[in-house]
């Protein structure tokens, strides 16, 4: 198994290009599925990170300030990672993971447009969203939506009421969330695997 899974053949080789975080997701023959994702959770990655004896030590301290005063002496963090598989009539058919800075509202968006609205899994990731919502350091409660550039309909933002702040599809990568999954039918045994539209992930079905 691990030969299988160490060869150059196999579609998992591609994992050893990563050089930060990784989700990854997959389903087996017969339907079983499985759900990863490692990370270290940093902000800045090779500035501000440091490494004792091979272990990596990041700066989450610098932006999880709330999560950590909210942690009573010798409990953990809150983990904010995102990983689930969702099931139906109690078989699984979604494996999903999120991470990137928009990742609560990147799952939460896509998880939507699966169940309530129908959605095969490609279309509910490509379609338009919110990106991660910005708040001055000194107001808070005042908080900008951020959409990617061109996607929704001036008039539409227009009438929500809220302010909003367009970004290229050229700057986003701080401000998406990455959601990556993939599916398998229950009936037709159809294969499917996404991965997010605007980053490098890798998707593979075979």
């Amino acid at each position: 198994m691990w030969a299988c899974l160490n060869s150059e053949e196999s579609p998992l080789s591609i994992v050893k290009t990563s050089m930060h975080s990784d989700d990854i997701v997959a389903v087996d023959r017969w339907g079983n599925m499985a759900v990863i994702c490692h990370s270290i959770n940093c902000l800045m990655w090779g500035k501000t990170a440091i490494v004792v004896d091979g272990v990596s030590i990041s700066d989450s301290a610098s932006f999880l300030k709330k999560q950590m005063a909210a942690t009573r002496p010798g409990d953990q963090v809150e983990n904010p990672v995102e990983i689930g598989i969702l099931a139906k009539a109690g078989a699984p058919v979604i494996a999903w993971a999120s991470m990137g800075i928009g990742l609560h509202y990147q799952s939460t968006q896509t998880l939507l447009n699966i169940i309530e609205f129908g959605m095969n899994m490609e279309d509910a990731v490509n379609a338009p969203n919110l990106l991660a919502p910005i708040s001055p350091a000194d107001n808070p409660m005042s908080v900008t939506l951020r959409v990617v550039e061109g996607v929704f309909d001036q008039d539409i933002l227009e009438a929500c009421g809220f302010q909003f702040e367009p970004v290229s599809k050229e700057k986003i990568r701080f401000a998406q969330g990455l959601w990556v999954g993939v599916a398998k039918d229950p009936q037709t045994g159809e294969l499917t695997a996404i991965s997010p539209p605007y980053t490098n992930g890798w998707s593979v079905a075979n």
